[in-house]
């Protein structure tokens, strides 16, 4: 087998490992895990999660958004894109399905700054150094090749421009190296050596790290600067990096058909917590 056929089956299983749910679901249902979600919840709990995002950048680095362009990897229906699209300049959604593309289109209907494109769900298809931000949420947690995960942070500095930042979030209780283990959205786990070993001698700057402590299912936002100048030497990931702040608590909880994630942050309490693992 060569190795385009090799990367077009493993697209294609890719696509059909977490879109298959998904399409039965319907969209909405399969993007929240709520069932009975309303579209308005969906737009509403969207536009604040993006918010937040952005918060983390200026937060950082401080940057002129408005005259940037963000990649927003795995765009799903676009509900990040299209808030986003109120910030930056330019907004470029990638997703490996063509249908839920389709439904993205529709979302953000009207938004002239955003514009779709349809990935291989193993690469970024935008040309080297042509953005200068990339984002990427709920989407490095449900791929189930560890390779495949740390090749989309290469992508994201790939096609940074030099000074560009990159914002990704992933969940940080797997304890499982191969996806599928615990379900089959269920990713492979990541640890904090596997960034130190992807970016050891290439030229990148950690900003920053950021974690929200009320969160009953761990997630870890790591933030990228794409360094101007020489790798430094031993530069690592390091736990006591990590800056506490209320990334997705606070914006659902008025929102009457998020039921599953209510119960979750009602129930949830340092014994039930799930145990953080990326720092083993």
């Amino acid at each position: 087998m060569t190795d385009q056929h090799a990367g077009e089956e493993k697209s294609g299983q890719l696509d059909a490992k977490y879109w298959s749910d998904i399409k039965d679901q319907g969209p909405l249902a399969g993007i929240t895990l709520d069932a009975g979600i309303t579209p308005e919840d969906f737009q509403t709990y969207g536009d604040r999660l993006a918010q937040r995002q952005i918060e983390i950048y200026r937060r950082f680095a401080s940057p002129d958004l408005a005259h940037g362009t963000v990649v927003d990897v795995g765009c799903g229906m676009g509900r990040i894109s299209r808030p986003f699209a109120a910030v930056f300049g330019k907004v470029v959604g990638v997703d490996i399905n063509a249908d839920i593309l389709v439904q993205a289109r529709q979302y953000c209907g009207g938004v002239e700054n955003v514009e779709f494109v349809q990935g291989d769900g193993l690469t970024i298809p935008l040309e080297d150094a042509s953005v200068d931000f990339a984002y990427s949420g709920g989407v490095l947690q449900h791929i189930p090749e560890r390779d495949v995960i740390m090749n989309y942070f290469l992508e994201g500095m790939r096609v940074l421009r030099p000074g560009g930042i990159l914002n990704y979030s992933f969940q940080t209780w797997y304890t499982s190296r191969e996806g599928g283990v615990d379900g089959n959205r269920v990713g492979a786990q990541l640890l904090a050596s596997d960034f130190e070993s992807l970016m050891a001698g290439r030229p990148w700057r950690l900003l920053g790290a950021v974690a929200d402590p009320d969160d009953p299912i761990p997630h870890l936002n790591v933030v990228i600067e794409k360094a101007t100048d020489p790798p430094r030497r031993g530069q690592k990931l390091r736990k006591r990096k990590v800056v506490d702040m209320p990334v997705r608590t606070g914006i659902f909880e008025d929102l009457a058909s998020y039921e599953d994630f209510r119960k979750r942050w009602a129930s949830n309490t340092p014994k039930t917590r799930r145990r953080v693992t990326f720092w083993d």
